[in-house]
This record gives C-alpha cells, sequence and structure tokens, in this order.
C-alpha cells in the first residue's frame, strides 16, 4: 500500500498586486500562502503518508528570494520518511536558472530537472514516479510519455504539469491517452479548480484560491495505492472566494435588504471573502455607499456589486400622476434613456425632485 497527497499551484511569492481586495489584504494572503503550504507538509507527516507529490507552479518565479528557497526547503526537511516529487509549471520554469537548482534538498526530495521525461524509482515502496515538466516548445505530449512501460510489481505514478483542454501554450494532454498508459495515478497541475477526472487521474488545484476566478472550495487530493486506487479532493484552504447574486424588488427596503444579505452570507462571514452582486431595482431612498459600509464590519472582505436600475419608471409615473415628476420623466423618449448619459440626467433630475424640488 502507498499512501499519498497530491498538491500544486501554490505560487509562493505572489504579490497579490491586480487584485479586487489589494493593500493589506493581499500581504496577508501572500503570507498565508506560506501558512497552508507549512499545514500541508505537516498534514503528510502527522497522516504517515509515503509519498508528498508537488505538481509545477510552486513558487512564483519572478519574486522568489533566497530566503524563499531556504524556507521551503526547511519546510521539507521536517518531512523525514517521506518521498517528495517536485515538477515545475509555467510560473517556475525549469532552465540554466532554474530556482530549484539554486538549494541543496535532502535526499528524499526528487527535483526533475530535465525537458524530457525522467523517473526515481524508490524501491522500498516499489515506486517508480515519472515526472515532465512544463515546457512550452512541448506541443505533443503523447510523444514525450511513449517511454513510460509497465513493470511487474512496481506501482507508477506520473506528474505533469499542463492543460486537458488543448491549449498549445500550456503543454496541451490528451486525457485519453493517459488512460491507456494504465499508471496507478496522474498527479496533474495547472488547472486551479480541483477536478478528479477518474479514478486514477485529477487535478489538485490551488491550495489556496488566489481571487474571485477561483470560487468554492480548494485544497489537494489524498489517495491510496493497493490493488486499485482510491483517490478524493481534501479541503484545505484557510480561506474561500465566494460570489453570491441577489435579486432586489422594487419595493425592498434597506433593512429588508441589509437582513437579507446577512441572512445570506452567514456561513464564514468572518473568513472569507465575499463579493455580493445585486441585481434587480434598487429603490432610490436607500444609500449605497452607507448600505457597504455598514455591512463591512460584519465580513472579512466585502464587495458589492450593483448591477441594479435605480428607478422603475413605470411605479413612479403611475404614483405621480399629472405631476411635474410624470412630465418629467415623459420629457425624455425611448431612444434618449438608452444613453448612459441621459439616464442618469434623468436620474439627477427625480432625485432633487423628490428632495423638494431643488
Amino acid at each position: 500500500m502507498v499512501k499519498f497527497i497530491h498538491s500544486g499551484d501554490i505560487h509562493l511569492g505572489l504579490k497579490f498586486k491586480n487584485v479586487s481586495f489589494g493593500g493589506d489584504k493581499g500581504k496577508t494572503r501572500r503570507l498565508e500562502l506560506w501558512q497552508s503550504f507549512r499545514r500541508l507538509i505537516s498534514y503528510g507527516i502527522e497522516e504517515e503518508v509515503d509519498i508528498i507529490l508537488l505538481a509545477g507552479d510552486i513558487f512564483e518565479s519572478d519574486f522568489v528570494t533566497l530566503s524563499d528557497l531556504k524556507r521551503f526547503a526547511d519546510i521539507l526537511s521536517g518531512a523525514k520518511k517521506q518521498e517528495i516529487f517536485i515538477i515545475s509549471g509555467n510560473h517556475d520554469t525549469i532552465g540554466s536558472d532554474s530556482i530549484f537548482g539554486r538549494i541543496q534538498f535532502g535526499e528524499n526530495v526528487h527535483v526533475f530537472s530535465s525537458d524530457k521525461l525522467e523517473s526515481f524509482l524508490i524501491e522500498r515502496l516499489n515506486t517508480r514516479v515519472y515526472g515532465l515538466n512544463w515546457d512550452r516548445k512541448i506541443k505533443d505530449v503523447t510523444g514525450v510519455l511513449e517511454d513510460i512501460k509497465s513493470e511487474d510489481g512496481i506501482k507508477s505514478i506520473l506528474l505533469l504539469h499542463g492543460d486537458i483542454n488543448g491549449d498549445n501554450d500550456y503543454m496541451p494532454i490528451d486525457i485519453e491517452y493517459l488512460k491507456t498508459l494504465n499508471l496507478d495515478y496522474v498527479a496533474l497541475g495547472h488547472i486551479h479548480k480541483p477536478e478528479i477526472i477518474a479514478e486514477n487521474i485529477a487535478y489538485c488545484g490551488s491550495l489556496e484560491p488566489l481571487d474571485f476566478g477561483e470560487t468554492g472550495e480548494r485544497g489537494f487530493i489524498k489517495g491510496i495505492i493497493k490493488e486499485n486506487t482510491n483517490i478524493e479532493f481534501h479541503p484545505f484552504s484557510l480561506r474561500e472566494f465566494r460570489m453570491l447574486d441577489m435579486e432586489i424588488k422594487d419595493d425592498t427596503t434597506y433593512e429588508q435588504l441589509y437582513d437579507t444579505i446577512l441572512k445570506n452570507s452567514e456561513k464564514g462571514r468572518n473568513t472569507n471573502f465575499y463579493r455580493i452582486n445585486l441585481k434587480g431595482f434598487l429603490p432610490m431612498e436607500i444609500d449605497k455607499i452607507l448600505l457597504e459600509e455598514e455591512l463591512r464590519s460584519y465580513f472579512y472582505h466585502l464587495e458589492l456589486n450593483f448591477d441594479t436600475i435605480s428607478i422603475d419608471l413605470d411605479r413612479l409615473k403611475e404614483e405621480n400622476k399629472d405631476s411635474i415628476i410624470h412630465r418629467y420623466i415623459n420629457s425624455f423618449t425611448h431612444e434618449e434613456l438608452e444613453d448612459p448619459i441621459y439616464y442618469d440626467a434623468l436620474t439627477a433630475g427625480i432625485h432633487a425632485l423628490l428632495e423638494g424640488g431643488k
């Protein structure tokens, strides 16, 4: 029996420069990537796994310091009984200046350093681990993997970093071909959404989500290879990015909207990043800035997006028959109201009239 965990796409060193939450939370998030990586290795030690698979994009090469590399090696040094395998991704590529060549690792840490298929045989586990680093030049993975041969009594694992959707810029992978290799497990990296593709093939996804493009649970794959392979996704991230869509009716009050947002975001408000998209009619008396300021104290991070119409024109005309408001609305043509400038003018005028004819 061989127990393993499979992770990747950790992006240690990422600066979080162009994200909506930015600033202090970006700096905190950068530290949290390290915290989760440390927890991952500790988990492997505590669970007494035999193998730790790291499927590329462990680092953001552009921002890695020698101190980062020493810290990385120090964390791995605690896993003395585990065999650790590392391939490069498109964010920590191999080459003469590969970051993984700048520091010495323990004998149980196996770094794939070639642009060709390599393998390590771990005799005490009767397991061979193949690895292929990401390389933009590789347009056909099937040709590179032809050297994989089955060996009697030897379990086989393959590490790859690429795209099963066939993107030629990110080393396309033919998933049907992988299935024909009859490997015990194929550990994939590059796609940040975790996905179990077959009983022995999976994307681990990012260990921690990086922005609102990565909603939902994040973590790693854990598995056992015996006569067959059993794998499962293990949620592990410190935080999640969550997006909610909410419909607003034209008769919604400030307090109703306030309570509804809190009720629909009860789980994990103090921990997770929330972006709430509000749609429909937003009554004019609801102050958007005040609403967000009041709600923000309940959340670790909150963004309110107002994809709303401020005015129900038909309702306003009905409620203000034969008034200046009714005549003002009718002074705009349908074509003019499709122009944002005219619509803003209409809105500003109605607000002024409702406030007392200023």
